[in-house]
């Protein structure tokens, strides 16, 4: 790799990044994250003149990619055009912060990779700090591969954000993107161990034909989420939280029930979640499913715990309740009797569940 060490002025950065001569978001580079406080710690560094890190550029034919301060870049520029204050509240004025537009730094100028490919070395240098989380080095590495193309894509869909099941940080550091790629693998081989195998998904990588088969299956999911989504808003419930939303994405992938069951089943699901805890010793079956969202809760064998909770809560084919059916029963102190009879199932009555959780109500 080729490259030479220079000085900047944040003038030239900012006036070179007007001009369209620096590309802020290659591909392979993370979404911007820093919170106000982060940016404004920035510009008080520099107006204390204190020294800065070396911002790295790629020199393509005269313009550059900003493979290393493209948050420190985000930051400075977005000051200079009034979109915070610094620290003492104050907005950027031309007269008054000549010497924050003189302020140099050091900038690498990298003028050829040799072969290397540049966002592996964007990975090399955030995998030696704590800048990147997994699934931003995970973007680095696998960015032109089907499988993140696939995931992306589901994320930014109107299905999956209508949901609202994560919060803006949490979009910032790109934990939708490691969430979905988790429900790709379950639509593709069903339960594994998360730690073990997510990198390999993304280094063996997807054909054009298994992406549209298995966006087919999360659109559908997604779109029956959305429905039972009017019922009662699911970011409202604990199903919103990863490990939940995995299982009942999970429960619906795999159950042929009708849509009307589902409603059904959901409505069971929203009544009971607030009981649903680690410390509910007076009923064993939720307590053991709370259990197995905190507990290694990425396991396969956590995620096979979980499901069969749901199965054994909605899919009794018997003729009476079950053991799970009929703790949750005397929990609630309803008799054996409240239960009720959908598609070939044996469920719990919503009607008699309800009166014990008069403050939820559904949408009709």
């Amino acid at each position: 790799m080729e490259f030479s060490i220079t000085k900047w002025t944040i003038k030239k950065l900012y006036d070179t990044y007007k001009k369209g001569l620096i590309n802020l978001s290659p591909p392979y580079q993370r979404n911007f994250i820093w919170s106000i406080s982060d940016q404004q710690y920035l510009i008080d560094s520099i107006q204390k003149n204190h020294p800065i890190p070396n911002f790295f550029l790629l020199q393509k034919s005269g313009e550059f990619e900003m493979v290393d301060g493209q948050q420190r870049s985000r930051t400075i520029i977005s000051y200079i055009d009034g979109q915070f204050p610094d620290l003492l509240n104050r907005k950027f004025d031309k007269k008054r912060d000549t010497d924050f537009l003189s302020y140099s730094f050091p900038v690498v100028i990298i003028t050829d990779t040799k072969g290397a490919a540049i966002e592996k070395f964007y990975a090399v240098v955030n995998k030696t700090g704590v800048h990147l989380n997994k699934p931003e080095v995970r973007k680095a590495d696998f960015y032109d591969t089907n499988y993140l193309k696939l995931v992306t894509e589901i994320t930014q869909s109107r299905l999956f954000n209508k949901l609202k099941v994560f919060t803006d940080a949490s979009l910032k550091r790109m934990n939708d993107i490691e969430f979905v790629a988790e429900l790709v693998i379950l639509v593709k081989d069903g339960h594994v161990d998360k730690k073990e195998n997510m990198d390999q998904y993304f280094k063996k990588d997807l054909s054009e034909k298994q992406c549209a088969d298995i966006k087919s299956k999360i659109n559908l999911v997604l779109t029956k989420l959305n429905i039972v989504d009017q019922i009662y808003l699911l970011r409202n419930t604990r199903y919103k939280q990863k490990n939940d939303f995995y299982t009942l994405f999970d429960f619906i992938l795999n159950s042929s029930i009708e849509l009307d069951s589902l409603k059904y089943f959901y409505k069971i699901l929203v009544l009971i979640g607030k009981d649903i805890k680690p410390t509910q010793d007076a009923c064993e079956p939720l307590k053991e499913y709370a259990r197995n969202c905190v507990t290694q809760s990425n396991s396969k064998a956590a995620r096979e715990n979980r499901i069969s909770f749901f199965k054994n809560l909605f899919l009794n084919t018997g003729t009476k309740a079950n053991q799970v059916q009929n703790e949750i029963l005397q929990f609630y102190d309803l008799p054996k009797t409240s239960i009720v009879k959908v598609e070939k199932y044996i469920s719990i009555s919503v009607e008699k569940l309800s009166n014990k959780k008069p403050n939820i109500e559904f949408e009709l």
